[in-house]
């Protein structure tokens, strides 16, 4: 949801002090109020740095907030792959331990650093997680062959529909995945860290 009358609304969040601003009028809002804008929210959305340490202590933040607000929050983390889904819930259940779960699920480098904290939350309190990310040989793919090149099986774990609009949203993102890319921070780099 991007226009405002779509109920956008952005907020800043920083950890320290836990100081939240609405960037729209300006002004810190407490925990209090956080808490009762989130659970008046069907899907909150946060965007992050992957590698910014502060910025998951925030996303802990928000996690634990919505929860003693509603009770009822689902964490989505696009840092495992679609397919590792059932690994994923195994572990949440406590049918296989930490280490066969970081064997088979390919958490990224600063798992530990960063996800595992909004992880075992969730494990510790009954909380859903789900997997959210395209499988990378399969965005690959894609990019290289389009959706037309998916076996049936490939399909199912991409998004149904895709949809990129052309415009300036389209053309700014791809100056930045190009600079990332240049500057050995794209998804091959990456894959080479695992």
């Amino acid at each position: 949801m991007a226009a405002e009358d779509d109920g956008y609304m952005p907020l800043e969040v920083s950890y320290g002090e836990h100081a939240v601003t609405d960037l729209k009028k300006g002004e810190f809002i407490s925990r209090r109020e956080l808490a009762a804008r989130m659970s008046a929210s069907d899907v909150v959305f946060v965007g992050e740095n992957h590698e910014f340490e502060l910025g998951h202590r925030a996303e802990l933040m928000l996690l634990q907030v919505m929860d003693e607000s509603t009770g009822t929050p689902a964490l989505s983390l696009e840092m495992f792959e679609r397919d590792v889904q059932d690994h994923l819930n195994d572990y949440l259940a406590g049918r296989i331990d930490e280490s066969a779960f970081m064997k088979n699920s390919r958490a990224w480098p600063n798992y530990v650093r960063d996800y595992k904290p909004l992880v075992e939350y969730a494990r510790r309190n009954s909380l859903p997680v789900t997997s959210v990310e395209c499988p990378r040989r399969l965005a690959m793919k894609v990019a290289m062959r389009g959706i037309e090149g998916l076996t049936a099986e490939e399909r199912k774990w991409v998004a149904k529909e895709l949809y990129a609009p052309e415009g300036p949203y389209k053309e700014r993102f791809e100056e930045t995945m190009k600079a990332l890319m240049a500057h050995g921070r794209g998804m091959g780099k990456r894959k080479m860290r695992h």
